[in-house]
């Protein structure tokens, strides 16, 4: 007995099920963590504001050169030869 298209299910409608169901249960286990623990995340909350300083820099200034000011020429060949944008 051979299947049809249409009794076959559809990956990307399987996928999106799954993904609602994940972020269901994301929503429903931060508003437990929140009711419980509401007070103790709103004194970190400083804390996480600073931390997210130097994360976001190392993060953002990753594929920056800041090379030994050298010049311009000198960071094109080294691009070129490596073939990439990093």
């Amino acid at each position: 007995m051979e299947t049809t298209e249409s009794e076959k299910p559809n990956k990307s409608r399987l996928s999106t099920c799954i993904l609602i169901a994940l972020l269901v249960i994301a929503v429903v286990v931060g508003a437990l963590i929140y009711a419980g623990y509401s007070t103790q995340l709103l004194n970190i909350l400083p804390f996480v504001v600073l931390l997210a300083c130097p994360l976001m820099h190392v993060f953002m200034h990753r594929r920056h050169r800041h090379g030994d000011g050298s010049g311009e020429k000198q960071g094109k060949k080294k691009r070129q030869r490596t073939g990439g944008c990093h």
